[in-house]
């Protein structure tokens, strides 16, 4: 099945639930769309502090209501209504079922067991399986927002999604939704249903499955977190989000942590499109290395990016993010083995092996560029001490470079450099594994921070000898004319010097995919960039 990659689109999830419960209220307002996906990178801005206006009218089961929704069939997004009647109430739950979806898609007992996960337990593996999906999600990353109308609690909404190009999506959240409709007018003619809500897909993984119930509490997170840090970037709300399916029980992205792990080298900050395999590896590494506390401090820490997670790296004595994000990258490599020391390991779900790049002998040679916070694989065979030199223009520019030797309890990483220089790997009788780092903190997380960078490894030669000249094996090759002139020309200058190389530098960029081309052109149509995201969509997990 074709989909589309879910930095396109950011799924929010919604629940069914089916037992009853009589409830407050919903929304007195109209009840309105949801914005398309994290595809569609905008701020929501309101005009006047957020004040809830209002109890709303009751509801309780058999409540029927209009809601604005998106409708996906088309791009950039239309709108539709939909007509759809409460199920249930609880606590912390309003669900209403598209009435044309109602025992179609989605039956009796759907809504039973989606209320009990959300509502009174979760899975063993949970943080407290005695707690429901929502309490958890609260209790670790902050209390629900109270709705414009007055509600504390969450409708979810259970919708027939469209389908676009092929693609699926599993759901959304839409932060227009916490703002008043003239506002949502005002700001490129969207619609707000004025309540929070969530919207999950009828159409998809059925509604009660284990993966529709982890996108529900990947899609909470992101509610929970708007009115905290509404401008805070996407790979960090993503990490968050994936963090809190581990949280409540539901790892369920094992197809994007598989396709991560053919390539290991995908770059977890960025500024637009999100890996959700990185994501869901550094959402879960924060989790289980500092805690539960540390991802309600992320969440209200007002900085963004980098900036907003290092408070809370330094209180729990781990340094800089720089450092903490190779403990993470060596721990992805190491995970895949039994018995890895809790630093480079996870608790909740089995890692994969990595993909890396083999050097097929010594001296071997590459080059290219190694954006700031970007991670470089490179296995080296077994055998002698290793001689490593690495080069970066500009040479102030600051690197972390690492050698992993061994695996499970007996592996041995050792930092090499911190800055352009020669270091050596000690002698092995297994594979080595360099991990090199861009760690160029104060430019741009992305894009600009660009450096070429070159590193080789050699065998110390014999005492009075150099390896020959055009002796390494090439690991990647150029990728266009310019580059592969700007290559041959330094390597020349800096060949006699570093003694044989191989360089690690970080991928090049591929033409946008589908949802990428979405957002693309969602942009142009509403004249805005990649600043915060009104709205977390995300498509189905690729098959």
């Amino acid at each position: 099945m074709n989909i589309l990659s879910r930095s396109t689109l950011v799924v929010i999830v919604l629940t069914a639930l089916g037992l009853e419960a009589a409830s407050p209220a919903l929304a007195a307002g109209p009840l309105c769309p949801a914005t398309a996906p994290e595809l569609f990178s905008r701020t929501v801005r309101s005009s006047a502090p957020r004040v809830a206006r209002g109890r709303s009218l009751p509801v309780e089961v058999g409540t029927a209501r209009l809601f604005w929704a998106w409708d996906l069939a088309v791009m950039p997004p239309g709108f539709k209504r939909v007509s759809a009647t409460c199920r249930f109430t609880g606590a912390r739950s309003i669900v209403f079922v598209e009435d044309a979806e109602w025992g179609v898609t989605v039956q009796p007992a759907d809504v039973a067991a989606v209320a009990d996960r959300f509502e009174i337990s979760t899975p063993q593996g949970a943080l407290d399986p005695a707690r429901g999906i929502g309490d958890l999600t609260a209790s670790v990353f902050g209390e629900f927002p109270t709705g414009l109308d007055g509600e504390h609690r969450v409708v979810l909404l259970l919708v027939k999604l469209d389908r676009f190009n092929g693609g699926a999506f599993d759901g959304y959240f839409n932060a227009f939704d916490t703002i008043s409709e003239s506002e949502a007018q005002a700001q490129g003619g969207q619609h707000s249903n004025e309540t929070n809500i969530l919207y999950l897909n009828t159409r998809g993984s059925p509604i009660s499955s284990d993966y529709m119930l982890g996108v529900l509490a990947h899609e909470l997170q992101h509610l929970v977190h708007q009115p905290r840090d509404p401008e805070e970037v996407s790979w960090v709300n993503e990490s968050l989000s994936e963090a809190a399916m581990v949280v409540c029980g539901y790892p369920i992205d094992t197809a994007h942590l598989e396709r991560f792990a053919r390539k290991p080298e995908t770059p977890l900050v960025t500024d637009g499109f999100v890996s959700y395999g990185a994501c869901f590896l550094f959402g879960t590494y924060l989790y289980e290395q500092l805690g539960p506390a540390a991802l309600r401090r992320i969440v209200e820490d007002p900085a963004h990016g980098t900036a907003g997670l290092e408070p809370t790296l330094l209180e729990a004595g781990r340094g800089q993010f720089g450092a903490f994000l190779e403990d993470w990258a060596v721990a992805n490599h190491l995970a895949s083995a039994p018995g890895a020391a809790p630093r480079y390991g996870y608790r909740s779900f089995p890692v994969p092996a990595l993909t890396l790049r083999q050097v097929p002998g010594l001296p071997a040679e590459d080059a290219g560029q190694l954006a700031a916070h970007k991670v470089r694989y490179l296995r080296l065979p077994a055998g002698p001490a290793i001689r490593v030199a690495l080069q970066i223009e500009p040479s102030t520019a600051t690197v972390g470079l690492s050698s992993i030797v061994g695996a499970g309890p007996d592996a041995a990483v050792t930092r090499l450099l911190t800055a352009p220089g020669t270091a050596t790997v000690p002698a092995a009788t297994t594979d080595r594994v360099l991990l090199l780092r861009g760690t160029q903190a104060r430019l741009r997380e992305t894009g600009g921070s660009s450096r070429r960078s070159s590193l080789r490894a050699d065998r110390p030669p014999p005492t009075g000898q150099r390896p020959l000249p055009g002796g390494a094996a090439a690991l990647q090759r150029p990728s266009s004319t310019a580059t592969r002139a700007t290559r041959t020309a330094r390597d020349a200058a800096v060949a006699p010097a570093l003694n044989g190389c191989v360089n690690v530098s970080s991928t090049t960029r591929r033409p946008p995919s589908t949802g990428q081309a979405m957002k693309a052109w969602w942009a142009r149509y509403t004249g805005t960039g990649p600043a915060g995201s009104p709205v977390t969509s995300r498509p189905t997990q690729p098959g």
